[in-house]
């Protein structure tokens, strides 16, 4: 899929009332959900399109597209009292329906060059005579800036020299060129409200503390940050990109896309995107590629991207997908008290949680727990990701490369997913570690030691795990736990030394293919594109497989050996 395309004027105001279909049923299914959004995405650039799609018929199909379906999951085809329309700010009318009318945000232009003078008005991208030009540093357009504003930073290098400041104005920062304007030695930029950063790099950050990132979310009770977007950005050598930790205000409407983070770290816990406290809800992460997370030290955790906590956080719809995210290094000694630090890609606490059609690899294998994709929360949808070397390990704390934990968990799905690993990885570990009820689903998963799918303590609960191809060293499927139900059926599985299967006597076995040993070749009894180690895609690279394509978990999806 090709990038999601930024329009800065999403965090402006919009001017022009269009009337929106008030249904975004896209496939007629009777609900918003994840399938309507994937539906949009793939419409991105395309000269055709249902023009249900375009739900602001602006003629394109653009991120305030994915914003105003991502915004109605969970929701009926009928309307209610209110019907969604695109807001308009300050007309005295609440069109999307969230409670109050928006506020308008207007700014002037502020100008920042290198050849620019501090003593300058900035109001201007080059000298004009008198006060009348570019600043010289971003320092000084971030002071003088006022609420509105977007600051304009031309091509070139500028040393920040630990500038760090508490921001109450709602900002942009737009750059010249991802590559060719970069700030260096910044310190934190600490956000009451949004401040929206493009094309610009981000480098060679100071690192003062464990709440140290180069923007830091700290909304008070009844504040919130909304509308805030980071794309197209490069961030390289800093301790983190966002942060909340510790408040207690509201983030929501946040959208994280289209950059490049590499070299993140620090000398304590490590996290690139981090939400930890306050009301999250509306959050997307899609389309960044995000490159060796580490820490320095040896007894702290890595956590690539996570949003809540254990501790009563509340979060309510987010996305994860199309991102790349490679070697991650967690810590690789126990602390005193014996806690062991643990390396982790996509951690969600909370409901409504999507981690789609993301790449996600190389974790260190210390014995550690590791996970690429852990979620703990109800009605989550894991599905579509390719994950290889997550470094689960089998024994001690349960890592899985894939997880959904937490008691009472249910209507979770996790479908259409590639886990694999390599004969190295002799720890093993889970492909698939649930807790709780759901789906498991059209997985092709491919593990010399370890086990392929494990779920426990599913009391009451339900669980359907079904047209699956799994080949393991140790052992296919497990579950266990008092008054489980569930169904096996239609899968492929394949132990290299245990018996296949260990399972409670009330789970209903229906149609699969079994077999012990290290030669075996079977097929799945129902065939699909992901089940037979083949990908989903939007356009192949090289062999297709189109008699596979309606089993493609979205529409318009090509089955293909490779995607393009």
């Amino acid at each position: 899929m090709k990038p999601v395309i930024f329009i800065l004027t999403i965090i402006l105001c919009i001017y022009l009332p269009v009337a929106i279909s008030v249904s975004v049923d896209f496939n007629d299914d009777g609900f918003v959900d994840i399938q309507d959004l994937i539906i949009v995405f793939l419409s991105f650039d395309q000269e055709e399109f249902d023009t249900r799609i375009d739900t602001n018929s602006d003629g394109i199909i653009d991120i305030r597209d994915i914003v105003y379906v991502a915004r109605r999951f969970g929701t009926a085809v009928t309307p209610d009292e209110c019907s969604p329309q695109i807001e308009i700010c300050d007309n005295g009318i609440d069109e999307d329906c969230d409670g109050s009318d928006l506020t308008c945000i207007a700014g002037r232009n502020l100008y920042v060059s290198t050849i620019g003078n501090d003593a300058h008005n900035g109001l201007a991208p080059t000298y004009q005579g008198g006060n009348d030009g570019p600043f010289r540093t971003v320092q000084k357009a971030i002071t003088a800036s006022i609420e509105g504003d977007t600051i304009f930073i031309a091509a070139g290098t500028y040393d920040l020299e630990k500038y760090s400041a508490t921001l109450n104005k709602a900002i942009s920062l737009v750059g010249q060129s991802r590559d060719a304007t970069i700030l260096t030695n910044g310190g934190t930029l600490s956000l009451h409200k949004r401040v929206n950063a493009k094309n610009i790099m981000f480098k060679n950050y100071f690192k003062r503390d464990y709440n140290s990132a180069v923007f830091r979310l700290i909304p008070s009770a009844g504040e919130a940050i909304d509308s805030m977007v980071i794309d197209s950005c490069a961030f390289d050598n800093v301790p983190g990109v966002l942060l909340s930790r510790g408040v207690e205000g509201t983030m929501r409407d946040i959208f994280v896309t289209n950059n490049v983070m590499t070299n993140i770290n620090s000398p304590w816990s490590v996290q690139a995107i981090a939400l930890f406290d306050g009301n999250i809800a509306n959050i997307i992460v899609s389309n960044n590629t995000i490159r060796n997370v580490f820490t320095t030290a040896p007894y702290y955790d890595v956590i690539v991207i996570i949003f809540g906590r254990d501790e009563a956080t509340v979060v309510d719809k987010i996305i994860v997908s199309e991102n790349v995210i490679e070697t991650v290094r967690g810590g690789t000694q126990k602390t005193d008290s014996g806690y062991s630090p643990g390396g982790r890609g996509v951690l969600g606490y909370g409901d409504n949680i999507k981690v789609l059609n993301n790449r996600i690899s190389d974790f260190d294998q210390n014995g550690f727990p590791r996970n690429c994709i852990y979620l703990k929360g109800s009605n989550a949808t894991i599905s579509g990701n390719i994950v290889h070397n997550c470094g689960s390990e089998t024994a001690g704390s349960g890592s899985g490369d894939i997880c959904i934990k937490g008691n009472n968990n249910e209507n979770n799905i996790v479908t259409g997913n590639h886990i694999t690993s390599d004969s190295n990885q002799v720890l093993g570990g889970f492909g698939i570690y649930t807790k709780g009820g759901g789906t498991i689903e059209d997985n092709y998963i491919y593990k010399p030691h370890g086990i392929g799918i494990f779920s426990f303590n599913s009391t009451g609960l339900t669980l359907l795990i079904s047209k699956n191809y799994v080949e393991t060293g140790n052992r296919s499927i497990w579950s266990y736990g008092s008054g489980i139900l569930g169904t096996i059926r239609d899968n492929a599985l394949i132990s290299h030394i245990d018996e296949p299967t260990r399972i409670p006597a009330n789970f209903n076995l229906i149609n699969n293919q079994v077999c012990k040993g290290s030669s075996c070749s079977l097929e799945p009894p129902v065939k699909t594109c992901i089940n037979q180690g083949y990908y989903c895609c939007s356009s192949c690279s090289g062999t297709s497989y189109s008699s596979y394509d309606s089993t493609c978990q979205y529409d318009k999806a090509k089955c293909c050996a490779a995607c393009s």
